[in-house]
């Protein structure tokens, strides 16, 4: 615990570069505003609802609920983890007032052919019951990209009965540029975080520890990172506990080695996804970190690949996979 709390109080510290889109979702929030953040993987999303959560504590006194999707496994799994968050909120005497089941229970209906509808009807019940509290309840569901459609007719289709300025429910929904189901139209896009701004925050971080860091180093950072928000953070949390003061080229690939390594399974569990074909043009566009032209002749001639028509079906496979993006008929891994 003590760990979360200090990589939390690290988020918030140096935070960077989202200061309009976090004004805009403040902004929103306030205003009891229902939110869609999008970004292709490793823009920052988390952090940025991390931010989100940090700076209203500064304005306005609420209710935290925070749930990742990713790593949850069944629409079950995540109503009985939605329930027993709501619950926390709610409070215990309330919930003994009204007789709302228990913990067990709820893993007890899981064997039940009805158990999804249960389930979605006391997120409903607990919704209302929030919603007439006097403290406002912030509800962010992240990678809302893994949201099934049973779910959205089920629940989240029913969350304009809360009201609208008077409601104390606003929900913060966050996923990736694949198509998600249209509950907020009107999304908050998150941009890729320039160089320049990523290696200030580098040097940041590292200046508050009494550190400093080569500029060999710090270049090998963003162009080992492609400027991907999450990986900057990775190697900035593994620096901070750095023993050397100065920070040189050899410090950054170890940390890089141990960042690799502590993804391995991650890796191997990608890799059994994958058709070989699949892996093969993977394995290519990482090796040309900007892919472009990847259905010409002279591309596919110097790859091994096979037809123009079978790399463009590995692309789309690998685009909704979300291993790689698109960017102006360039490619890239995520």
């Amino acid at each position: 615990m003590k760990q979360i709390l200090e990589q939390e109080k690290f988020n918030q510290k140096h935070f960077y570069g989202r200061k309009r889109v976090t004004a805009l979702i403040l902004e929103r929030i306030i205003n009891n505003e229902d939110i869609l953040i999008k970004s292709r993987n490793g823009l920052g999303k988390t952090t940025l609802i991390e931010a989100v959560f940090f700076k209203l504590k500064e304005t306005i006194k609420f209710n935290r609920v925070y749930i990742d999707l990713s790593r949850l496994t069944s629409d079950k799994e995540f109503l009985i983890e939605l329930i027993n968050e709501l619950k926390i909120v709610v409070g215990k005497n309330t919930l003994a007032k009204i007789g709302i089941s228990n913990n067990s229970e709820l893993n007890e209906a899981e064997n039940d052919i009805f158990a999804l509808e249960k389930l979605a009807a006391q997120v409903i019940e607990l919704l209302v019951m929030l919603n007439d509290k006097k403290t406002s309840t912030i509800i962010a569901i992240d990678n809302f990209q893994f949201i099934s459609s049973n779910l959205i007719e089920q629940v989240f289709n029913h969350i304009n009965f809360l009201g609208d300025s008077s409601k104390k429910v606003t929900f913060i929904f966050s996923g990736t540029m694949n198509p998600i189901p249209t509950i907020i139209t009107d999304a908050v896009i998150i941009e890729e975080i320039s160089p320049k701004n990523h290696k200030k925050y580098v040097k940041k971080v590292l200046s508050d520890c009494g550190k400093t860091i080569t500029k060999e180093s710090l270049n090998k950072i963003i162009d080992w990172s492609n400027c991907e928000t999450y990986c900057v953070k990775r190697v900035c949390t593994k620096l901070l506990t750095h023993q050397k003061k100065k920070i040189r080229s050899n410090d950054i690939d170890e940390i890089f080695e141990q960042i690799i390594a502590e993804h391995e399974v991650v890796f191997e569990l990608i890799r059994g996804l994958l058709s070989n074909y699949q892996w093969k043009l993977l394995r290519v566009i990482a090796k040309e970190h900007k892919a472009n032209q990847v259905t010409s002749s002279e591309f596919i001639k110097r790859y091994a690949l096979n037809a123009p028509s079978s790399v463009k079906t590995a692309l789309n496979a690998l685009i909704e996979k979300e291993l790689i993006f698109r960017t102006n008929n360039i490619y890239q891994v995520t």
